[in-house]
């Protein structure tokens, strides 16, 4: 049990990491678009 408790934090740190790369690109792109306006 604990070895697959050490193999879930790994899988953790991937969502997130994707997760702020996602809400990274849409603020970008909502910053652009009110520039343009």
């Amino acid at each position: 049990m604990l070895v697959e408790s050490n193999n879930a934090k790994p899988y953790s740190i991937t969502t997130t990491t994707t997760t702020t790369t996602t809400t990274t690109t849409t603020t970008t792109t909502t910053t652009t678009t009110t520039t343009t306006t």
